[in-house]
């Protein structure tokens, strides 16, 4: 996924993720300068999405290219919800 954003991206753009899964690209962005957009329809968005965005902004994720980059932490997110018309 760095290698994609390296690409085609830069520091500052935004990354659309229509099918965010368990947020690889949400993380990776965020650890590279991008900001991001992610979206998920399951309920698994609370159960992993979440505690995860909160782990790499925290600085408590180690995994994937945190040492790479240099990342120690820092942003924030935002959450918001669509319900469908009855």
């Amino acid at each position: 996924m760095a290698k994609i954003l390296s690409i085609s991206t830069k520091p500052g753009d935004i990354v659309l993720d229509s099918f965010a899964g368990s947020g690889t690209t949400g993380a990776v962005a965020h650890k590279m300068g991008r900001r991001w957009i992610m979206v998920e329809p399951g309920e698994h968005c609370h159960t992993h999405i979440v505690p995860r965005m909160k782990k790499v902004i925290d600085g408590e994720d180690s995994g994937g290219i945190t040492k790479a980059v240099g990342w120690e932490g820092g942003g924030d997110f935002d959450i918001s919800s669509l319900r469908r018309p009855c």
